[in-house]
């Protein structure tokens, strides 16, 4: 999570409308998943690294594999 938003990176081609289906959205520039509400478009867009030092980062792992699409 970083501040309200759940982000999601990595090989998601085979999950994508799954995560279409739960409300995610793709941002584009960044190549990555959201999942939240974003109060307004940047116009000066921002890396990962200053949102994440602006808001706040927690990073979800685990070695277990849970299965989310058919």
């Amino acid at each position: 999570m970083v501040g309200s938003l759940i982000w999601l990176s990595g090989d998601t081609k085979a999950i994508e409308e799954t995560l279409k289906n739960f409300g995610f959205k793709f941002a584009s520039q960044k190549k990555q998943w959201y999942y939240g509400e974003m109060k307004a478009k940047n116009p000066k867009p921002k890396s990962m690294n200053e949102i994440k030092s602006k808001y706040g980062c927690e990073t979800l792992k685990s070695k277990e594999k849970v299965k989310i699409a058919s």
